[in-house]
């Protein structure tokens, strides 16, 4: 009797280590809402329900965890930004500054403003109560409502610099982040803003406070910024990658996440003290992070990406055999920043050598230039396209080579 209730008890712990074992490698798991387009934004309300906002216009909707998506808007118009106030309230900011307003929740939507005279694309939006919010964006774009979003006024801050996102620490204090260092701080509810400091250059892309005190910032080349007073001082951190974040998460004041190119997602659990590269197996872009708590999350980007994780980002993600991430056919990446002025980034990956042709067109066909037309080795390449004399509008780029043709769309923005 003793051997067996011993053997018993090797099984009994046997089991929890097996399903312990499990569960650490749950990681990073893929979803899918049936469509290959950009992913900008990401909000989830609670354990089974979530939005997310992106190309073309278009918001989905889960009600089950992210086991499906509903498509709620298709606008054509490219989204940039999501935010909801509450379980109902919500806004879409995108191109043409289009603003758009759900009052159930995500499930319907209705256009607030549009400005069709001046082309320009609003990156973020954030509501400080039911009343009273900000949406910004390229070339130095800044609207407020006061109202609920009905009616919009606009603020000059700084021209031709893209600004990236917006936020408030609390009811008084405002923060924007944009390219070339650029922050701007208000400490009068968003009547007025003042240009920051924060000893960089670099491009910011996002920026993100659990309270009054404690807040980080992401940006190119993997730079990450915290303060721990209220925005008096910034200090940088070490991230441990080069690679460019485009979002920054924290679910308390030690668990924080930031992800961005090459589906790069990193996470720290000391504040960003230290920061861990964790495994997704993917190469698109992370474009937004959302938590409910340190172990329930998603990260959505380009190519229709949609992760989620059970613990917090750890481990292997569960569904993706070995061979799975072994390209096959090409790939054609979303250019990055899109919408962009100056400079975008087309990146390609090819499974085997050949030679390829990547051009630019117009909206009507006509060739514009030509990126490349030569024999290219496998593996990841990356193209800079910087356009001259062209006017703002839609353009496509086009990956063509003897057995395959693929193209995107891309904005630009002059």
């Amino acid at each position: 009797m003793k051997y067996k209730t011993l053997g018993l008890m090797l099984h009994i712990v046997a089991g929890i280590i097996y399903v312990a074992g499990l569960n650490a490698q749950q990681g990073w798991t893929p979803q899918s809402n049936n469509s290959e387009g950009v992913i900008v934004d990401v909000h989830i309300f609670n354990s089974t329900t979530g939005v997310t906002a992106g190309e073309a216009g278009t918001i989905y909707k889960t009600t089950n965890s992210g086991e499906t998506w509903q498509q709620k808007l298709f606008s054509g118009y490219h989204f940039g930004g999501l935010f909801f106030y509450d379980n109902l309230a919500g806004w879409a900011v995108g191109s043409n500054k289009r603003i758009e307003k759900s009052e159930n929740g995500g499930n319907s939507w209705s256009l607030k403003y549009e400005d069709t005279q001046e082309f320009g694309h609003l990156n973020d939006v954030y509501f400080l109560d039911k009343n009273n919010g900000w949406a910004c964006g390229m070339l130095g774009i800044l609207l407020s409502s006061t109202d609920g979003g009905g009616k919009w006024q606009s603020k000059n801050l700084i021209a031709e610099i893209n600004l990236r996102a917006v936020t408030f620490s609390n009811q008084s204090t405002g923060w924007i982040v944009g390219h070339s260092g650029t922050v701007f701080k208000s400490t009068n509810s968003g009547a007025d803003w003042q240009s920051v400091d924060i000893g960089t250059s670099t491009d910011l892309t996002d920026i993100y406070f659990v309270d009054n005190k404690n807040g980080w910032i992401s940006g190119n080349g993997g730079s990450i910024f915290k303060t721990g007073d209220g925005g008096i001082h910034w200090d940088s951190q070490n991230s441990g990658t080069s690679q460019h974040l485009n979002a920054i998460f924290f679910a308390n004041a030690a668990q924080g996440w930031a992800g961005g190119k090459n589906g790069t997602i990193i996470y720290t659990s000391d504040g960003g003290n230290n920061w861990e590269k964790q495994i997704t197996n993917k190469t698109d872009w992370i474009n937004s992070i959302y938590f409910i708590d340190p172990d329930t999350g998603w990260a959505v980007g380009t190519g229709g990406l949609i992760l989620k994780t059970y613990n917090g980002g750890v481990g292997t993600p569960s569904s993706i055999s070995p061979n799975e991430n072994m390209l096959s056919s090409p790939v054609l990446k979303q250019n990055y920043p899109n919408p962009f002025n100056g400079e975008t980034v087309i990146e390609f990956e090819l499974p085997h050598q050949g030679k390829i042709n990547l051009a630019i067109y117009n909206i009507s066909g006509e060739l514009v230039t030509v990126l490349i037309n030569d024999i290219v080795n496998p593996g990841i390449h990356q193209i800079k396209w910087q356009p001259e004399n062209l006017s703002s509008g839609i353009y496509f780029y086009i990956m063509r080579s003897r057995n395959f043709t693929i193209n995107k769309k891309l904005i630009l923005l002059q």
